[in-house]
């Protein structure tokens, strides 16, 4: 098992980090889980996802596990980030392509072979029965 932390100060990815003893202690006390979300509003992830993909591939190395949340649901009602223009509504079908395009582009770098290693999941899952969305999506 590789020290998280390390790894990441080593490639230059930690500016600071809060409670740095206690992060490392928490990790080394067992298997602990992260997870990064993905809204599908594109048929291909790009470089910005491959630095968020790289950050859960390496907390899998340090033996740990992975949720890559895949936003079926959030791709659904628009950007909440404040930006000055909508995000493009996208159909279902959009949608559904997109996820599937992600998902066979996720696959290969992250390890899925067990829920133990790491899980794809569609937060449409939880959203649609909030009563918020219309349609459903699955992986």
């Amino acid at each position: 098992m590789t020290n998280f932390v390390e790894a990441m100060r080593e490639r230059g990815l930690i500016a600071q980090i809060t409670h740095e003893d206690e992060f490392a202690k928490h990790c080394a006390t067992g298997v602990r889980t992260a997870y990064i979300g993905f809204d599908p509003t594109a048929e291909s992830l790009h470089v910005g996802h491959l630095s968020q993909v790289m950050t859960l591939s390496r907390w899998q190395k340090a033996g740990h596990r992975v949720i890559a949340v895949l936003g079926g649901g959030t791709a659904m009602v628009g950007d909440p980030t404040g930006k000055s223009e909508m995000r493009q509504m996208l159909t279902d079908q959009q949608i559904e392509y997109n996820m599937k395009r992600f998902a066979e582009q996720v696959r290969p770098l992250l390890d899925f072979s067990s829920p133990d290693r790491g899980v794809m999941v569609n937060n449409a899952d939880w959203l649609r029965p909030l009563n918020y969305l219309s349609a459903g999506i699955s992986v």
